[in-house]
């Protein structure tokens, strides 16, 4: 729940607000590890319909690995922000928000050092887990902004701003860990707060009668403990790097040559590295500790750019617009350790649509994404060792054709 105070006059604008967010979660796995026979005990991973499938039958099977419980989160916050009009031309802003969130988890888990559980094959509606493991923590965040618009002329908006941002911590729900050799040590440590140093500068033009508009746009992020995922025993979650640093570029071009025609280029550079991380890759583990500074962050591309067109025709009864756009990325690395084979090369996707609008409201488009059916990967990883480490990932929707019918009321 938000709820908002606003006001508005000629010398300042300002907003006041508060912030509520509740949330009972619920969630658990459980996962075949080892296979069970009579007379012995087979240590591999368990495949239905395999040779070492003597466990698997309708109703039961051998979920050896359990993981989950219940997490509770309550977080609360309030935030204001004055913008004080200095002169037609200068309008200085200056805002902050007070967060504060606690979580608490019951996790549920499998004991490896204190019960043979974990060897029984058992139904998945009985499951054997060990625990609760009962914790909580708060954390408290304090997050300014400052920024300063400036008309350099009634086509020309230059902008500056500072910010500070916050992610609150977590823990990774199922995880906890009862390590064999050290039978009393059951941990399941939370996951830091990230937070980041925001800078940005820019300017916005316009020329030719509106008929140009121009933004370019420059930033740098400066991150401390951020959050991000990782591969560990059964299960992928989320841990802490120690620091990284993002800055870049982006731009925005609109141009309308004649009335019908609309054409639009957009995109950016980006340098998105980590400055401060030391790492085991479970998949690699021979490799010892590696220092992973200056790899570059996961999901974060160096290039990106979009081209679109819009032509629209004038009819008797409504308009009709054609659209087309082309987006192209390099390179997307998905795990922190930069590995060309969880990663997704250069490519480029094109998308269009014919729409025909009235003035009642009503849309009608037949549209196609993926025009020339590229297979392309949107996510990936390393999988856990008892299944010999397989890339994992989700493939982007191939070619999708579609007729949409909208109503505006």
């Amino acid at each position: 729940q938000e709820l908002n105070l606003n006001y508005t006059s000629r010398a300042v604008d300002l907003t006041l607000g508060g912030y509520a967010f509740i949330e009972n979660m619920d969630g658990f796995a459980a996962l075949p590890t080892f296979n069970l026979s009579a007379d012995n005990i087979t240590f591999a991973p368990v495949i239905p319909g395999s040779p070492n499938s003597t466990n698997f039958s309708p109703g039961r099977e051998a979920a050896n690995y359990y993981g989950g419980g219940s997490i509770k989160t309550r977080a609360f916050a309030v935030f204001g922000q004055a913008d004080i009009h200095l002169s037609e031309r200068l309008t200085v802003s200056a805002g902050a928000r007070y967060s504060t969130e606690r979580k608490t988890e019951a996790d549920l888990f499998t004991d490896y050092a204190n019960s043979f559980n974990y060897l029984l094959t058992y139904d998945q509606s009985r499951p054997l887990p060990a625990g609760p493991l009962l914790q909580g923590k708060r954390w408290n965040a304090f997050t300014p902004k400052i920024g300063i618009n400036f008309e350099l002329d009634p086509r020309t908006l230059i902008y500056v701003s500072a910010t500070k941002g916050f992610k609150a911590g977590l823990f990774n729900l199922g995880n906890a860990v009862a390590a064999p050799g050290n039978p009393a040590l059951i941990s399941n440590p939370a996951v830091n707060p990230e937070s980041v140093l925001a800078y940005e500068a820019g300017v916005k033009s316009r020329f030719l009668d509106n008929r140009l508009r121009i933004a370019l746009a420059g930033f740098y992020y400066d991150y401390k403990d951020l959050q991000l995922t990782k591969v560990d025993r059964f299960v992928v979650l989320l841990t802490n790097a120690a620091k990284a640093r993002i800055y870049g570029l982006e731009y925005e071009i609109a141009f309308q040559p004649v009335r019908e025609l609309t054409l639009g280029l957009s995109g950016g550079w980006l340098d998105a590295r980590f400055t401060d991380f030391k790492t085991f890759d479970p998949a690699r583990l021979a490799l010892g500790e590696l220092d992973l500074s200056g790899n570059r962050l996961p999901q974060a591309p160096t290039f990106n750019n979009t081209f679109n067109v819009d032509y629209r025709i004038p009819l008797k009864r409504g308009e009709l617009t054609l659209h087309g756009d082309a987006y192209w990325s390099s390179r997307v690395y998905f795990s922190e350790f930069n590995r060309k084979v969880v990663s997704q090369s250069a490519y480029t996707k094109v998308n269009g649509s014919i729409t025909w609008s009235n003035a009642d409201g009503l849309d009608i488009s037949v549209y196609v994404r993926n025009l020339f059916d590229v297979k392309t990967v949107d996510t990936a990883y390393v999988g856990a060792a008892f299944y010999g480490y397989p890339v994992s990932g989700i493939l982007a929707p191939p070619r999708t054709m579609g007729l949409r019918v909208r109503k505006a009321f």
